[in-house]
């Protein structure tokens, strides 16, 4: 996604911030199922998480998806930067400094155990609710 997409939704720590995901690379999400909400909130100062709430009622009992996302803000302060390098067959060199500077990293995370659920949480129902 580009950096100034990303810094447009305004996320600020300790405050999920509700936004439209249809503004975003995640807005196929909208065509599988209705969506409830989407916020987004940072981590550390490298990282942020966005969470994906739709209501899918060919799941039912559990019609409620929550999907969550990682998101690499400072990819190059990364762990795991030198083996990604290595792995994608590339260097350590201005392009890909631009290329970090321009963009942040969107990574699904696996279904944890709140992925079907017969009924929003309450913490996604607060931060729906104190948005709208």
């Amino acid at each position: 996604m580009l950096r100034s997409e990303w810094s447009a939704l305004s996320l600020r720590f300790g405050e999920p911030v509700l936004f439209d995901v249809t503004r975003t690379p995640l807005g196929g999400v909208v065509e599988v199922a209705p969506v409830i909400g989407t916020f987004g909130q940072p981590s550390s100062n490298a990282t942020a998480e966005i969470t994906i709430v739709r209501y899918d009622e060919k799941d039912a009992p559990t019609p409620f998806n929550i999907d969550k996302y990682t998101v690499w803000t400072d990819l190059k302060s990364h762990n795991s930067l030198s083996q990604m390098i290595a792995g994608a067959s590339t260097r350590y060199n201005q392009n890909l400094r631009d290329f970090f500077i321009q963009y942040v990293f969107i990574i699904k995370q696996d279904a944890g155990p709140d992925h079907w659920l017969p009924d929003p949480p309450a913490p996604v129902l607060t931060v729906v609710r104190r948005n709208r």
